[in-house]
């Protein structure tokens, strides 16, 4: 009903001169909605009972229900006709859909089209008619019941109907509350998942076990006495037989109820991971329309939550599409909005709070890939916390190509010194713990989307040049230091004075940690001298090409010393790199020229030479060979010379099947010259004849 196309329409491309026009799913051509004229044609059914009678026959409350919901929907339908808003459209779409419904399960519905009818009053009243604070605030808000009402519909397998909900749900965005967001949040809550399937009994009766103990403890001493004396009687094994017997039969039960349990409670987290899925689409459609809203910021825990326990390598592929789900929600469409909530209020010191907690839960997790999300929803809370930028406010929405000095340095409602002690803690961490969550790309984020406060760590970084934990760390140091000053706004932030100070308290450092290397045989040593040159370049070509005054004599000569070092490993990206940065002292790199080894002889060709099959004669007892020594014997005529031809053609025919006759002697005084082939005869000749023809020929 929802997805079916315009009425008279088919389904070929439209005709041309109507332009790229989007199609509405779910109505007729003149905007009429599909579910309404079959609950017209519905209509027209029950009200001819003469001729057409209902399998499952309404109760006068039920018909009741269904006509009020007629009213409801023509009431509806003459004001959208006068102020169409997305509300209206929604809560015809909500009665007809429930309406439908109650021809499948009218009992259960009957209360849910009341609730419908309650709310479409609340949210059509005037501000002026309110009612009584306490009694208002006893009564919860009509979006908060309109929630209600689509989790429940969402339990039930109907793809129009999970359409239909997120319509509505869209729709009344604007109005949702707190508490209405709590209760799609209490759905994804994987600690109530825990306290249901803690609910969960088995069907065992406990006074059937102590039986069944009692059997198994009799079977056991019937044993027991058996085995002391030499035989049984029958009677006696009749018994043990007949318990043994009852014994395994109810064991088999008891299996067999264990793996029934087992696959109803796959089916059920099944059905519950399918529900979780719908209610996300709830929670998407509340992220993207309301992205700007203070609500929003309610989500990060939550959201974080459910990512931290739900995460594990054991988990089946409908998990892991949840799980990816939520993390895609949280990071790109929440984090990562350009929309955002741009004014804190009264929540600064809330939110400076939850961005020291959710900093240190990412410096403590276990799992780099939580501990990113830990991370990024600080950033969040550090977007949130600066707000708009001044010059967004005042071009009218348009901001400018390149960002001002004043909008760089902006950080609106952000405690600088606090936060940035809280990141420079988090980059401690990670420069001297051996096993830290945090990586290197989440400190580049920061320098990237906040120079202001990339600019306050930079000091911290040059130190651990030479001053890290290992060798890794320092490498990741110079990783870290290269990205942030290749950055355009972090170059505009630190001009002048500054700049200078750190570039010569960058060429210190780096010639202190590449004289410390000495012979770099190992893979990290290489790794961590790779970083530093690629460092070193960047930073001796900034300074010639901007004329400061640095001396990088130190550097110079610490680089001198390592090129034996550099000429004894395998020609690559290291080697490459060095020479790179030794060309900006005015050191060329020397040219090797391959030189022949004097023991290098071409090698035979051996692809001339056929192979050597197996399984033939060697060429000593090859026939054409034992005749040439015929001819030497005796004066024969001189033999003629075998083409390569008749030699491939010889050895080709002595693939073939031996023939087993003896071929005659000869005359030792015979003039006859044999042949290099012997010639296949001719069909319809006589070999004799050709014989002759052969021995009278002879040179003239």
């Amino acid at each position: 009903m929802h997805h079916l196309p315009l009425l008279g329409e088919s389904g070929e491309a439209p005709p041309t001169g109507t332009g790229t026009q989007r199609r509405v799913g779910g109505v007729t051509a003149d905007g009429t909605m599909w579910i309404y004229c079959l609950v017209q044609y519905a209509d027209a059914l029950l009200s001819q009972p003469k001729y057409i009678q209902s399998a499952l026959p309404f109760s006068p409350e039920q018909r009741q229900a269904w006509d009020s919901m007629l009213a409801s929907v023509a009431s509806l339908m003459k004001k959208a006709k006068k102020e169409a808003t997305p509300e209206n459209h929604s809560f015809q779409q909500l009665l007809m859909l429930v309406g439908i419904h109650l021809f499948k399960s009218p009992e259960e519905l009957v209360d849910t089209m009341q609730d419908i009818h309650s709310c479409i009053q609340k949210a059509q009243e005037k501000k002026k008619k309110r009612k009584s604070q306490a009694k208002e605030e006893a009564e919860p808000h009509w979006a908060e019941v309109v929630v209600d009402i689509l989790l429940s519909l969402l339990s039930q397998p109907s793809r129009h109907i999970r359409q239909v909900c997120k319509t509505v749900f869209a729709s009344i965005c604007p109005h949702v509350t707190a508490t209405a967001l709590t209760a799609i949040l209490d759905v994804l809550d994987p600690d109530k998942d825990e306290e249901e399937s803690a609910l969960v009994v088995t069907n065992q009766d406990p006074t059937k076990q102590e039986g069944q103990d009692e059997e198994m403890k009799e079977v056991e001493a019937t044993e027991e006495d058996g085995s002391d004396e030499e035989e049984l009687d029958d009677e006696a094994m009749m018994s043990l037989d007949a318990g043994m017997a009852t014994l395994f039969s109810e064991q088999k039960k008891k299996m067999e109820a264990k793996r029934e349990e087992k696959v109803k409670v796959h089916k059920e987290k099944t059905l519950i991971l399918d529900f979780k899925m719908k209610v996300l689409d709830l929670l998407e459609v509340f992220v993207s329309k309301q992205a700007g809203s203070p609500l929003v910021l309610g989500l990060v825990e939550p959201l974080l939550a459910v990512i931290e326990r739900s995460m594990g390598s054991d988990r089946h592929q409908q998990e892991q599409d949840f799980i990816r789900r939520v993390a895609d929600i949280f990071r790109n469409q929440l984090c990562r909005s350009k929309v955002y909530c741009k004014t804190a209020g009264d929540r600064q010191g809330e939110l400076h709070d939850l961005l020291e907690k959710l900093v240190h839960k990412a410096q403590k997790h276990t799992d780099s890939s939580v501990s990113l999300y830990y991370f990024s929803a600080s950033l969040y809370l550090v977007k949130v916390l600066r707000g708009g930028l001044p010059s967004a406010e005042t071009s009218e929405g348009k901001t400018p190509e390149m960002p001002s000095s004043q909008d760089l340095r902006f950080m609106g409602g952000v405690e600088v010194e606090r936060v940035s002690a809280l990141f420079r803690q988090a980059l401690d961490s990670l420069m001297t713990k051996r096993n830290s969550p945090l990586t290197v790309q989440m400190f580049v984020d920061l320098c990237n989307r906040f120079p202001a406060l990339g600019v306050n760590l930079l000091d911290t970084v040059v130190l651990n040049v030479s001053a890290g934990v290992r060798e890794h760390q320092q490498g990741q140091a110079c990783v870290l230091l290269l990205r942030a000053l290749q950055n355009r706004d972090t170059q505009q932030l630190l001009a002048g004075e500054a700049w200078l100070q750190l570039c010569r308290a960058l060429v210190e450092q780096l010639a202190t940690t590449l004289k410390a290397v000495g012979q770099f045989q190992s893979k990290v040593s290489q790794e961590k001298v790779t970083k530093a040159l690629e460092l070193c370049q960047f930073l001796l070509k900034n300074i010639r090409t901007k004329n400061l005054s640095v001396d990088i004599g130190p550097l110079q000569v610490v680089l001198g010393s390592m090129s034996e070092s550099i000429s004894l490993q395998k020609a690559g990206h290291l080697e490459d790199t060095y020479w790179a940065v030794m060309k900006h002292f005015g050191v060329i790199r020397p040219k090797v020229e391959k030189v022949k080894k004097p023991n290098e002889t071409p090698a035979p060709q051996a692809s001339t030479a056929l192979p050597k099959k197996k399984g033939f004669l060697p060429e000593t007892k090859k026939r054409k060979n034992r005749n040439k020594q015929a001819t030497t014997e005796g004066a024969a005529a001189p033999t003629p010379v075998a083409t390569p031809t008749d030699a491939s053609a010889g050895e080709k025919g002595q693939g073939k099947k031996k023939n087993k006759r003896k071929p005659k002697r000869k005359a030792p005084g015979s003039d006859e010259a044999s042949p290099a082939k012997k010639a296949k005869p001719q069909p319809g000749s006589k070999p004799g004849k050709k014989k002759a023809k052969k021995q009278g020929a002879g040179p003239k």
